[in-house]
């Protein structure tokens, strides 16, 4: 019987074997350029440049996200009332884990959120406060991938009406 993490590093060394088997394909693969099928936000971004070179505000206008974490919509949750709005956007890129920590401690800081706590190692956990708002960052890492999940919770003040995230076009 053949057990899990032998089962992941036989895996590992036959991809590793299959890449270095493959050596003309690489020049024809681009990193920066969007792929045919990315799959599109459902509100689109709030703010941006060059679509896939800069990094872009999605639902909530002072989470900056980087370039190269693509949003998955089938996971991602925002909801909006009128005391709250918050939600999960999930988000996979290939990133070095510690080049998204100092991303997202610079620009929160650039945004006004302040650190509040953080948890290191096989997972970063990264929390941020301002005024009746609250931010979890976690940061994951996998062999070929880079998970992070964004939850952000709003209160907004009785009677204000106020709704801070975009509005679905119809």
């Amino acid at each position: 019987m053949v057990s899990q993490k032998n089962l992941f590093r036989l895996s590992l060394l036959l991809l590793i074997i299959i890449f270095m088997a493959m050596p003309g394909c690489a020049g024809t693969l681009s990193p920066t350029a969007p792929a045919a099928t990315e799959e599109k936000h459902l509100y689109g971004p709030l703010k941006s440049g060059e679509t896939g070179n800069s990094p872009t505000y999605y639902d909530f206008d002072d989470v900056l996200i980087p370039p190269e974490l693509k949003l998955d919509t089938q996971k991602s949750m925002v909801v909006s009332t009128s005391t709250f709005s918050g939600g999960v956007l999930v988000l996979n890129g290939y990133v070095d884990q510690a080049s998204l920590i100092d991303f997202f401690l610079k620009n929160m800081a650039k945004d006004n959120w302040q650190l509040k706590g953080s948890i290191k190692y096989r997972h970063t956990v990264l929390t941020f406060e301002k005024p009746n708002k609250g931010c979890v960052i976690t940061i994951g890492e996998n062999a070929f991938n880079t998970p992070v999940e964004i939850w952000i919770g709003i209160l907004h003040e009785p009677g204000s009406g106020q709704l801070p995230l975009r509005q679905p076009r119809l």
